[in-house]
């Protein structure tokens, strides 16, 4: 899968709600946990023990902008 696919698909997961609570082992399952790890860092992730919290950034262009960013950079 491209870099740009990877961003859109984890943007889309990222904002499809609010506040997404997604478990450790479905990430993993759906490659996503990289993506939202990245985000942690970025500040816009909180983290629990068995769970990640992922609150939606200001724009969903800004969201996929700093996936596609950190992709990049991770390439």
């Amino acid at each position: 899968m491209s870099v740009n696919k990877q961003a859109d698909r984890h943007a889309a997961i990222l904002n499809n709600s609010m506040h997404t609570c997604l478990s450790r082992s479905i990430l993993e399952r759906t490659n996503t946990l990289h993506a939202l790890l990245l985000y942690r860092r970025s500040g816009y992730l909180h983290s629990k023990s068995k769970s990640i919290c992922a609150k939606r950034p200001s724009t969903p262009k800004r969201l996929a902008g700093v996936l596609t960013s950190q992709a990049h950079i991770k390439k």
